[in-house]
């Protein structure tokens, strides 16, 4: 063979070489993996809530609460005598045990004279009583209103044993449900309160209230206060407290061993803060308290944005040159009365690449006051690379494949 013919066989082999390598490298560009786009998070500040500065009572046992959150407390945080909130309590054991559909009486119990003897008994004792007569039908609905708001002793005993059988299952039942509500420190020992062994915290209490603004049955008699009911039966209503500075009054009682005590709620910034003032040393004592304590809720208690609707939280970024912003799709707010630091945490989807409008995760604020949740989306899209990137130097390309 010839020179020339191995020269020109050598050449045709490494031109074969070459277009293999070639065709080679361009398969492995083409379909070298597209990497994960990279996720940047952006610092997210809202700042610290600042405490709320409530000038409660040393004197009793006081507590301010919102629907989340800790409460603020002050004075004597041990139980004490609860007076006639126990009626509140049994209102709430009672519906939990028999829901009551709003706008419905329930079942009606038909007062005998058995009712109507113990309704004297307790009236002669000169405990607060409405009066019942032999006959009457008095609706699952009835009893609760003058129950709560007339103050009718005789008719939360009636209206306990109705649903419970006797007394002692209605003490179990009510142990029960304010163990299950978070109310632990609360002992029931009678329906009315006169029992001095009937006791609670102003923590448990205010906690009470919160649950009283959500029950719809309840919050309803509480707004609409009528002062008769079906059987006629006319009564006051006992439980609002300087309601013209805007409370919603819930409970207003005294008894020795209780003192003067006050449960209410009032809406501000856009929430529910419920106020427990127990033990109190007399009613003015008490009105200038609840006035310090709603002025100062008024004044200091505001709502704060986080992060607005839109905001940019984070970003998705391309090796290939792209990026994309992914933004907030509600604002979160937050009203606290104790003062906290947030804490942000994401959960941003691994994509490669992403459209406009997708959702993309979510980001969680933890403000003090317990977890909000909101879902992210991407502001923009991310299309996959094109040519240029896929056939970069061969360094690039082979590392594409190794990671």
């Amino acid at each position: 063979m010839g020179a020339g013919r191995r020269i020109a066989r050598t050449i045709s082999a490494l031109t074969a070489l070459a277009v293999a390598g070639g065709a080679v490298y361009a398969a492995a560009a083409l379909l070298s993996p597209i990497p994960t786009l990279e996720v940047v998070e952006r610092e997210v500040d809202g700042g610290a809530n600042a405490a709320a500065v409530l000038p409660l009572p040393e004197v009793g046992a006081s507590a301010v609460v919102l629907p989340t959150g800790s409460p603020v407390v002050a004075g004597d945080e041990a139980a004490r005598p609860i007076g006639g909130t126990a009626r509140l309590i049994l209102a709430h054991v009672v519906l939990d045990r028999e829901p009551l559909e709003l706008g419905r009486t329930g079942p009606a119990l038909t007062m005998t004279a058995a009712e109507v003897t113990r309704t004297r008994e307790i009236a002669e004792a000169g405990v607060r009583s409405v009066p019942v007569f032999v006959g009457e039908p008095w609706t699952r609905r009835d009893l609760l209103i003058a129950t709560l708001l007339g103050s009718g002793n005789n008719l939360a005993e009636f209206l306990a044993i109705d649903v419970f059988g006797d007394l002692e299952s209605y003490r179990a039942a009510a142990t029960a449900w304010l163990d299950e509500n978070g109310m632990p420190s609360t002992i029931i020992a009678d329906v009315g309160g006169l029992d001095p062994a009937t006791t609670s915290t102003a923590a448990d209490l205010a906690q009470l209230a919160q649950l009283t603004a959500q029950q719809p049955v309840i919050a309803d008699i509480y707004a609409t206060r009528p002062s008769t009911v079906s059987t006629g039966a006319s009564f006051s209503d006992t439980t609002q407290f300087v309601p013209e500075i805007g409370v919603n009054g819930y409970v207003n009682t005294y008894t020795d061993e209780a003192g003067v005590c006050i449960l209410t709620s009032i809406e501000v910034a856009g929430t529910t803060a419920t106020i427990a003032l127990y033990g109190q040393p007399s009613y003015p004592a008490a009105e200038e308290a609840l006035r310090a304590v709603v002025t100062s809720l008024s004044e200091n208690l505001a709502e704060t944005t986080i992060v607005s609707e839109g905001t940019v939280v984070a970003e998705y970024r391309a090796d290939w040159g792209q990026s994309a912003t992914i933004v907030a799709t509600e604002a979160v707010t937050t009203t606290s009365l104790t003062g906290s630091d947030l804490a942000v945490a994401f959960e941003i989807d691994d994509r490669r690449t992403v459209l406009r409008g997708t959702t993309v995760g979510r980001m969680v604020v933890d403000t003090g006051d317990g977890p909000i949740t909101v879902i992210l989306e991407a502001a923009q899209s991310i299309s996959e690379p094109g040519i240029g990137w896929r056939f970069a130097d061969p360094f690039t390309v082979f590392d594409r494949w190794n990671r």
